[in-house]
């Protein structure tokens, strides 16, 4: 399996690829061992949100981690899973969401290092345009879900929002009325991405339809 990186070889999101065919994207992470045992020094794992993909196509959104306490070396290279696996179609409508039983001792995030300038979409039901890239700014303008909406830059600037599904920067914005401001990155998404957050939101109501 080929690893691709969408930074450098530090990366902190990482394209999986079998020949051309792509297979997952996840992020990578530094491996500590409870006994800070130097054999393990240096590893990375796979952790957090994973989105797995089959003939290039999105079927699975996982959640992968991995234990303080591996035994060996080789351990910190296999894929874990824990939490909850949604398994989707070609239309995106959760087909099934399946409980692996194991605890995460990992946050089940998905963390972008940085966004590059383009048209982005807005995901969630309604996403605030603020005036300074904090919570704190005065919301200049609201985006529904599916507007798209043109990123001027990534800042660099970081916070992490309580609960968060995904991790990002702030991001300078225009959206389509001309109005500029800054958008949490963890409410935007490329084009060819999906929807995080209406997954999940489908995936709620497949459980509670087919939970006996």
């Amino acid at each position: 399996m080929e690893r691709r990186s969408n930074y450098d070889s530090r990366a902190y999101l990482d394209f999986l690829f079998n020949d051309e065919a792509l297979m997952m994207i996840v992020n990578t992470r530094p491996y500590v061992h409870n006994s800070n045992n130097y054999d393990f020094g240096g590893m990375k794992f796979r952790g957090g949100l994973a989105l797995e993909f089959r003939d290039n196509q999105l079927y699975q959104i996982s959640c992968l981690h991995k234990p303080n306490n591996v035994k060996d070396v080789l351990d910190i290279f296999k894929k874990q899973y824990c939490g909850e696996k949604i398994e989707v179609n070609r239309d995106m409508e959760v087909v099934n969401v399946f409980d692996t039983k194991e605890k995460c001792t990992t946050h089940c995030i998905f963390g972008y290092h940085y966004r590059f300038p383009g048209t982005y979409i807005a995901m969630g039901s309604v996403v605030n345009v603020r005036s300074t890239p904090s919570l704190n700014g005065a919301v200049v303008a609201k985006l529904p879900r599916g507007e798209k909406v043109e990123v001027l830059e990534d800042i660099g600037k970081r916070d992490i929002l309580p609960n968060p599904v995904i991790s990002s920067n702030w991001l300078k914005v225009k959206t389509n009325m001309g109005v500029e401001g800054f958008i949490h990155g963890s409410y935007l998404r490329a084009p060819a991405e999906p929807d995080i957050y209406e997954i999940k939101r489908k995936a709620e109501e497949w459980k509670k339809a087919n939970t006996k």
